[in-house]
């Protein structure tokens, strides 16, 4: 199974990252921003539209960096149409609000089969 996790090297992306390694068929890729020259990552910036093609190429998308608010709704539309399992991490409550709106915003299209990717929302909570 091959994984994206976007924000690998970050504290959050880094401990999703490491407990993705433990999986037995798990192929565990880190998308970065910046390139690296360093084995299993991929330079990807979910800002720029040219480079969400590169999402195919995996079982599952998981982003842990946090994007502008007004490219999500490219993005969640990228991933439900064209087949893309994407599972989203924040913290920022009216970010999750939003996500939601956009989601439910594509009711019709669910509704008329046309989706065909998988968008999760998981807000993370950090207790102090």
């Amino acid at each position: 199974m091959k994984i994206l996790v976007i924000g690998g090297f970050g504290f959050f992306g880094g401990k999703i990252a490491e407990s993705l390694k433990k999986l037995p068929d798990g192929d565990i890729i880190i998308g970065t921003r910046q390139k690296r020259d360093t084995p299993q990552t991929l330079q990807i910036d979910l800002e720029d539209a040219s480079s969400l093609e590169q999402l195919l190429a995996f079982d599952f998308v998981v982003n842990t960096v946090t994007l502008k608010k007004e490219k999500y709704e490219a993005l969640i539309t990228y991933c439900l149409f064209n087949g893309v399992r994407f599972i989203e991490t924040t913290a920022d409550f009216d970010l999750t609000k939003q996500l939601f709106t956009i989601k439910t915003g594509l009711q019709a299209e669910v509704n008329q089969g046309q989706i065909k990717g998988l968008f999760i929302l998981v807000p993370v909570c950090f207790l102090g």
